[in-house]
């Protein structure tokens, strides 16, 4: 399938118009299309220009594109190759819209060699592009010589690109290596421009996706080929996340495909096609009944959904960014790991931010690790917390600006736990169902090693975020208060310590000023680690010798800083969750570290001389392991209708929306800082989320209080239709 995407039009009618040019290799009726055709579709490249940046600011515009079947990824090439040419206009003479998130299903992704191999048999096959250019989308006319024009966003300047070479998205792909996991996998291939590859059974995929698509590409194989991808249950599941107005465009013609389309609320059109394609579709959901209506304006997710009528413009007065609005202001609660992460990316997206902390700069960076060992949580029935661990470690190692230490974590284990263990990764070797197996990539056994040894390859420990001491204030929050869309912080006296749009409590004593119910489901444990001072250690210490993290009894990482050689490497063992004092931490702890490596008594006796100190820590922690990311809710409305939300577990459950949380981080505090402030940053905004709709749900601060509202009656997990 070959899209043009107009801007212009977007803007106006808030739904895509797009015009076909050629055919994707899995929807023609005859079959796959030949090697002229796929050639005459794909344009990238355009990755190696030096766009002008857009500063990704609050409340910004933002078109979803959804693809059944990613196939070369030729579709997403043209909407790159059209953006990149975009982003080299003149601020201000681009439109409104900010943002592309491509969204792309796909089962079974090639691997990065067979996608680089697959585009250079087709850019070695000469084909004639203009007989595949319909007229709708011809080149411009030529200019004169030594005139200079705008960038030329038309269908064939991208057609003509694809002869350069292959996509240089796929060397994204191929940096990545775990992009054919199970999952979602969100990368930002430019500026404004993001790929969201879901990979997964489509029909399953959709009903857990949290995108609002505008358009969607039909590039499965024909009907009578592929019947799944036609299926109705697939189409009734992808009609809950369309807006009014979404384009739905396919080169499938078929008359069960017309009428299944017509019976589910789109008006469809049976246009000219291209090439040898006589005829397109081309359909358009309208919503039929006043209850439909309402529930497709309404939402079921925090994001509202691409209206005309509620479709803010943007005011170039009160401008100075070419039509974007100035970024809002967000003040969080909390400087320690959760808020000074949440804090990097705001400022990152251009927000202005307040960390408000009564503990002095110096001492809250001291209650952090240096660096922390992460690394994926692994079940046989890949279950929420699995699935949630290794969405946040792979986006910590794509979104990291400083360099992760370059390490893995071998786990020593029992006979028993290594056979426990090759049946599990059986397990999710048989899930995946790929020819290849992607999991080597995170995590391999050694049976055969004395004593055997689990080896997490992709495991990594994670850099903390600097502090920016210079955004941190001082100050004991005593209240807030919520007036005219502003949230104020004030002290004890009444004085006013922060305002902004957007509150975030990063802390556990800020949830009793923002929700004092979620504190019943907090639980408090105090841990204490050993760093030790490797300057005076002998070279010859078996201590330099291991080179990934190990854990045994304890977790060990030996820490080289790059950044400041003039500081001595350390060892940082950990962790001791008690209360006991310094001296016995210490002791235990080495004694946890010779039964991990094997260290004989005298290497012992050189580390017990080493200087060292202890770090301490309360980690706030949940039941269920998994950590509170999202939006507050709203108390009012809950107990303004709390009985109906307590006997319909379809009602949505009320949520504000500039009051968040990001909190109960546990022991995996690097891991879920990274994926919160994201899922916030993302909500606020209008960007699909991350993850699944059903992890989302999992990590909802008001889960338990869902549960316990709905505790008998038809439990509803995700707390919304």
């Amino acid at each position: 399938m070959f899209v043009e995407p107009g801007w212009k039009e977007l803007e106006q009618r808030f739904a895509l118009h797009a015009t076909l040019g050629d055919v994707g290799a899995s929807s023609h009726p005859e079959g796959p299309e030949s090697p002229c055709a796929t050639q005459a579709r794909d344009a990238d490249h355009e990755l190696a220009v030096s766009p002008e940046p857009i500063q990704r600011g609050p409340a910004r515009s933002c078109m979803e594109v959804l693809e059944l079947g990613f196939g070369l990824g030729t579709n997403l090439t043209l909407y790159l190759a059209c953006w990149a040419a975009r982003l080299r206009k003149p601020s201000h003479c681009r439109e409104t819209v900010e943002t592309v998130v491509f969204h792309s299903i796909e089962a079974h992704p090639l691997e990065a060699s067979e996608l680089t191999r697959a585009w250079q048999h087709l850019i070695q096959t000469p084909s004639p592009m203009e007989p595949w250019v319909p007229h709708r989308i011809d080149a411009a006319p030529e200019s004169p010589p030594h005139t200079p024009t705008a960038p030329d966003t038309s269908a064939l300047a991208c057609l003509c690109a694809a002869r350069r070479g292959p996509p240089a998205w796929i060397e994204e792909l191929a940096r990545d290596r775990c992009y054919r996991l199970p999952g979602q996998h969100r990368f930002e291939l430019l500026p404004g421009f993001f790929l969201d590859l879901h990979v997964g059974d489509a029909a399953q995929v959709l009903c857990q996706c949290g995108a609002t698509p505008q358009v969607v590409l039909l590039d499965g194989f024909a009907p009578h080929l592929n019947p799944r991808m036609w299926d109705e249950k697939l189409f009734r599941a992808l009609r809950r996340l369309l807006p009014v107005d979404a384009l739905l465009l396919s080169y499938s013609t078929a008359p069960g495909v017309l009428a299944l389309l017509a019976s589910l609320d789109f008006m469809v059109t049976r246009m000219p096609g291209a090439g040898r394609k006589r005829h397109r579709l081309e359909a358009v959901y309208h919503p039929r009944g006043s209850a439909r209506q309402r529930a497709v304006a309404g939402g079921d997710t925090a994001r509202a959904a691409w209206h005309s009528a509620t479709l803010p413009q943007a005011d170039p007065a009160n401008s100075t960014n070419g039509g974007r609005s100035s970024p809002r202001h967000m003040v969080i609660l909390g400087a320690g790991l959760a808020g000074r992460t949440l804090a990097a990316e705001a400022l990152r997206r251009g927000w202005s931010v307040v960390l408000l902390d009564p503990r002095p700069a110096a001492k809250v960076e001291a209650c952090a690790l240096p660096a922390y060992l992460e690394h994926p949580h692994l079940s046989a029935d890949d279950n929420p917390l699995a699935r949630l661990t290794r969405a946040a470690l792979l986006l910590g190692r794509r979104s990291v600006h400083d360099a992760p230490l370059h390490t893995g974590r071998i786990a020593c284990l029992t006979a028993a736990e290594s056979g426990r263990w090759a049946t599990i990764l059986a397990r999710l070797r048989d899930r995946s169902g790929l020819a290849t197996d992607p999991w080597e990539e995170l995590f391999a056994l050694h049976p055969g090693r004395v004593p055997p040894a689990l080896h997490l390859v992709r495991a990594a420990a994670l850099p903390l975020p600097p502090l920016a001491r210079a955004l941190q204030r001082e100050a004991l929050p005593a209240a807030i208060q919520h007036e005219g869309g502003v949230w104020r912080v004030v002290d004890a006296h009444g004085a006013l310590l922060a305002e902004g749009e957007v509150i975030v409590g990063a802390c556990a004593p800020a949830i009793a000023l923002m929700c004092p119910p979620l504190l019943s489901g907090l639980h408090c444990t105090p841990g204490a680690s050993v760093v030790l001072d490797l300057g005076t250690l002998r070279s010859s210490h078996p201590v330099w010798s291991f080179g990934a993290l190990l854990s045994g009894r304890v977790q060990i990482v030996r820490i080289e800083p790059p950044a400041a050689p003039m500081l001595a490497p350390c060892l940082q063992i950990g962790a001791l969750h008690e209360n006991a004092p310094a001296e016995q931490v210490h002791a235990r702890l080495l004694e946890g570290l010779r039964e991990t490596l094997g260290l004989d008594a005298a290497a012992l006796a050189e580390l017990r001389g080493l200087p060292f100190r202890v770090v301490r820590g309360d980690r706030f922690s949940v039941c269920d392991h998994l950590p509170m990311i999202g939006a507050l809710p709203d108390l009012l409305q809950v107990q303004a209708r709390y009985r109906d939300l307590q006997r319909n577990a379809g009602l949505p459950w009320p949520r504000s929306k500039s009051a968040f949380l990001l909190s109960a981080l546990g022991s995996r505090g690097v891991l879920w800082s990274r994926l919160g402030a994201k899922l916030i940053l993302d909500e606020l905004e209008g960007l699909p989320p991350i993850v699944a709709r059903d992890l989302c749900a999992a990590l909802n601060p008001a889960r338990f209080m869902i549960r316990a509202a709905r505790k008998g009656v038809g439990h509803n997990p995700l707390g919304h239709v």
